[in-house]
């Protein structure tokens, strides 16, 4: 009996991989609902994290606008502060924009979500200029960070500011992390390639992420173990000591939410690791939440409304938004190792799949033998 053309076409050319099945109606509508489920779970993320995005850099904007600011005759780190915190805010902006339309609408655009990972690249700027620049310069200079009164040496100086950098090294890291983590993921989704995004990707962005919450809780309580070891304990009698965003009222205070950030840093690498009891266990983002309460109340309110005169009071929402995409990132880093499988079933997002995830070749129609 002769084999039909098109039949043969398809056996040589179009062959089906033995551990593909061909996708349902029903299994497709499904996948697809997961899709655009997954699409608006990203563009919310986007949102609440443009947000932050928006909010973090306004109080420095504010003060450089002016003529006591930039604008004024002031140049150097305070112009190249002003276009960093620009650059910031019409980031927050568009992410605001693209989230909400994606979250909402269901519209997503591949070229305005690829110009945000691009224009993303100079969201450092803030942290390179008016944070790390100042930091580094003022611990070579031997006087900054540690009042007078404190008669602090050129190793106290040091120690202080290098504690600063690590936690603009992790709180940046995780705070323009999150934002890229975010929208490469859509970016990627948009374009019809959802399926890198397994559950052995979430796992691993989970312990990276958790690397630098430790880098930040390790920070704070040494900072906060140093101050207590060489300037007092309690309330600090002659006032705070400041380094980038660590206000220290209290020594002990900053070793507790040190101590709280390194704990669940680890517990979230443990859990990267496989230590956790499957899809339904949620012990991680209600440790998470305490962790962040724990930073607003007791790092950020606490030890900020002790400085005198309020003169701080602005620093309070900037920390705030700055802390805000770490915390949120790694619980939904865990959620998503959890929830999603570590290799997708042909139907997961309503499409066939070949064995590296990418949507197979459209089978040719077989004809009936005539």
């Amino acid at each position: 009996m002769r084999t039909h053309p098109q039949l043969r076409y398809q056996t040589n050319h179009h062959r089906i991989p033995s551990n593909m099945k061909l996708v349902t109606e029903e299994q497709q509508r499904v996948g697809q609902l997961r899709l655009q489920s997954d699409k608006r779970q990203l563009g919310g993320l986007m949102m609440l994290l443009g947000s932050a995005a928006l909010v973090y850099p306004e109080a420095d904007l504010a003060t450089l606008i002016g003529p006591n600011g930039s604008t004024g005759e002031d140049t150097g780190i305070q112009l190249t502060s002003l276009v960093a915190a620009v650059v910031i805010v019409f980031y927050g902006i568009v992410s605001i924009v693209t989230g909400y339309l994606q979250a909402v609408h269901d519209v997503g655009n591949v070229n305005l979500t690829g110009f945000l990972l691009l224009w993303g690249q100079l969201a450092w700027m803030p942290f390179l200029t008016s944070s790390m620049s100042e930091v580094g310069k003022g611990g070579r200079s031997g006087h900054a960070f540690i009042p007078k009164v404190y008669q602090p040496t050129h190793e106290d100086v040091r120690f202080v500011g290098a504690m600063g950098i690590m936690g603009i090294l992790g709180y940046g890291l995780g705070f323009l992390g999150s934002l890229s983590l975010i929208q490469f993921a859509l970016h990627a989704f948009q374009k019809g390639k959802p399926n890198h995004r397994t559950g052995k990707y979430y796992r691993s962005r989970l312990v990276f992420y958790s690397c630098f919450n430790f880098v930040v809780g390790l920070a704070q309580m040494l900072l906060g173990a140093y101050i207590m070891g060489n300037f007092g304990h309690g309330a600090l009698p002659k006032g705070p000591i400041v380094v980038a965003m660590f206000v220290v009222s209290f020594p002990e205070i900053a070793v507790t939410a040190g101590v709280v950030h390194m704990a669940n840093a680890i517990y979230g690498m443990a859990r990267g690791f496989g230590f956790h009891g499957g899809a339904n266990d949620h012990w991680f983002q209600a440790t998470t939440l305490v962790s962040w309460i724990c930073t607003v109340v007791l790092q950020i309110l606490v030890q900020v409304c002790y400085v005198p005169g309020g003169n701080a009071a602005p620093a309070a929402p900037t920390y705030t938004m700055m802390t805000m995409g770490m915390s949120v990132m790694v619980a939904f880093l865990d959620f998503k190792m959890r929830t999603v499988p570590d290799e997708f079933p042909p139907d997961y997002y309503g499409m066939e799949l070949e064995n590296d995830g990418a949507p197979a070749p459209p089978s040719e129609e077989v004809d009936e033998a005539a």
